[in-house]
């Protein structure tokens, strides 16, 4: 990137920054416009960071379908590049704008397809993603059993992986679920053994979150 752009690209974002800071989103949401229509000019890397703020910032905005055509924008981009790792992460993206808005079934694919290209790279951590994230789907759907399935088999990799954080978090969904479908003592369990594996990685957030969960599942109980 040249030099004179360059100072205007930062210049621009720096602004754009600052009121993001301030959660001034909709005064935000230009400067990134701009600072991605001049990086495209010069650096692709830099134009893609830039049109994802953007589509963060419509989310936010609840523009929600201007969001997901920036998505579709940058799919097709990675998509001519047969860049595989891109494509898959923008369809999870996707796949996240489409559950909090509520659309399960659109949810869903594009998580499934994302799953699809990570199997295509054997990259094991998105797969488990994936996964985790179709769980998710279904228990919004109340298909439990389908969102139990998908844990457990996100819980499988992430046990492949020793990836401790977010083993303990396959765990607390499972007990979610779990509690829902009035095992109390089975929810109890899984519950305390995602409480153990956050104190093991000192994740005191989450270890509190447990704990009041494990409260109000006990008081319901009693």
């Amino acid at each position: 990137m040249s030099q004179p752009v360059m100072d205007i690209v930062n210049a621009i974002v720096s602004e754009g920054e600052h009121l993001l800071e301030a959660q001034q989103y909709r005064r935000a949401l230009p400067c990134f416009i701009e600072s991605a229509r001049l990086c495209r000019q010069i650096s692709q890397d830099a134009y893609v960071r830039q049109m994802t703020i953007v589509a963060s910032l419509y989310f936010e905005l609840d523009q929600i379908e201007e969001c997901l055509d920036v998505y579709r924008s940058l799919y097709d981009g990675f998509a001519a590049e047969q860049n595989l790792a891109a494509q898959a992460r923008v369809l999870n993206n996707m796949g996240l704008i489409y559950r909090r808005n509520g659309q399960h079934d659109a949810a869903l694919a594009h998580y499934q397809r994302a799953r699809e290209l990570f199997e295509i790279l054997d990259d094991v951590y998105h797969i488990a993603e994936q996964f985790e994230n179709i769980g998710m789907v279904y228990r919004d759907k109340q298909d439990y059993l389908l969102g139990l399935k998908n844990y457990h088999d996100a819980l499988k990799l992430f046990t492949l992986l020793n990836n401790r954080g977010k083993i303990a978090d396959l765990h607390s969904n499972v007990a979610q679920i779990t509690a829902i479908q009035g095992d109390t003592d089975a929810a109890l369990q899984w519950y305390q053994a995602a409480l153990d594996l956050y104190e093991g990685v000192n994740d005191g957030e989450r270890c509190q979150h447990i704990v009041q969960h494990v409260e109000k599942l006990r008081a319901v109980a009693s």
